[in-house]
């Protein structure tokens, strides 16, 4: 009888301990399956971690916005998971078909949602400026060009073209200021670099005056390969003392006052940019200056001309003597559309 009863017991506890793994095992296994679960949404979303939300809370705002299921067995899952539970504050894609884990393990490793900025070589600063404060996501600050060089920590006393045209990647709520610093060093690193490339006998004597004159080679070209010509053609300008007469410097130096049309007026007005009355270079750069113009102006093209008048269609004719330039300009400018 002692026997049968014994039995009966170690069948019930084996029984009993037996359904109490396969209860264990499926929730395991069930509590594994949540982390695979697939966010429910069908179209990229955006989802904002603040400072301070831990895995709890994070959570349970997915549920309450029906990404996830299951909450519960999600916790569970992520005690076996631990590393998933370090979670960083940022701006987040939930992306249709991904799972929890793909979304958490992004979360942990600060993979944010990035936007980006394309800020545009021959532009000047005021473009520039207008621009950023306009783009999404960034933070504006209407600092004074002098508490943005303080910023920078730049011994120049003018913005214009200290920074490089390029792409900014940036998260959300980036500062308009990290941008400029990213571009400010990008610019003196390609500067210092191209510098200790130049022709050893240009007739400019620091890397930022280097970077003035490419300015004017920015605005003046139409045509990307004519920029190491017409570098060339500034240099033997200055190499001959000759004034660099160069339209865009006399429109920057007129400021909000140009209209559009360069009269013969402005031309004949004395600004530290009108290139017609001044020897030499202007005090600053006139634009945003690209890659390919700083290094045309490092490696100019060896010409003997003096002179270049547009075509009209976005190049140039380029002349060696004044009396060739004169012909060049009757023939492209004043007899432009006369039989």
């Amino acid at each position: 009888m002692l026997k049968v009863m014994f039995r009966r017991v170690l069948i019930g506890t084996f029984a009993f301990c037996l359904l109490l793994v396969v209860l264990l095992g499926a929730i395991f296994f069930f509590a594994q399956s949540t982390g695979q679960q697939t966010l429910n949404t069908d179209s990229v979303t955006l989802i904002d971690v603040k400072a301070g939300t831990n895995l709890r809370k994070l959570l349970r705002e997915l549920e309450e916005d029906s990404y996830i299921k299951h909450r519960w067995a999600v916790k569970l899952w992520i005690k076996l998971n631990p590393e998933l539970a370090n979670i960083k504050r940022g701006t987040y894609e939930i992306l249709p078909g991904e799972t929890l884990e793909q979304l958490l393990k992004r979360i942990a490793s600060a993979k944010e949602k990035q936007w980006s900025v394309t800020l545009i070589e021959g532009q000047n600063w005021k473009q520039w400026e207008k621009q950023l404060a306009s783009t999404e996501h960034l933070i504006y600050s209407d600092n004074d060009n002098q508490q943005i060089l303080a910023q920078l920590g730049s011994t120049q006393t003018h913005v214009e073209g200290l920074f490089l045209p390029d792409t900014y990647s940036y998260t959300k709520d980036t500062e308009v200021t990290e941008i400029l610093t990213r571009a400010y060093r990008a610019m003196q690193l390609y500067l210092v670099d191209a510098w200790a490339r130049r022709d050893p006998t240009l007739p400019v004597k620091t890397p930022y005056e280097a970077l003035i004159l490419a300015s004017i080679v920015e605005k003046e070209t139409g045509l990307a390969s004519e920029r190491p010509h017409i570098a060339g053609v500034f240099v033997n300008r200055l190499e001959n003392n000759m004034r660099l007469q160069s339209d865009p410097t006399t429109i920057y130096g007129l400021g909000d006052t140009f209209d559009g049309d360069l009269k013969r007026s402005d031309l004949r007005q004395k600004t530290p940019y009108n290139t017609y009355r001044i020897n030499g270079l202007p005090p600053t750069p006139i634009a945003m200056v690209s890659k390919a113009s700083i290094d045309a102006v490092m490696q100019p093209m060896l010409t003997n001309d003096l002179y270049f008048v547009a075509r009209g269609d976005g190049s140039h004719q380029f002349s060696e003597t004044l009396e060739e330039h004169n012909a060049a300009v009757r023939k492209y400018q004043l007899n432009r559309g006369n039989p």
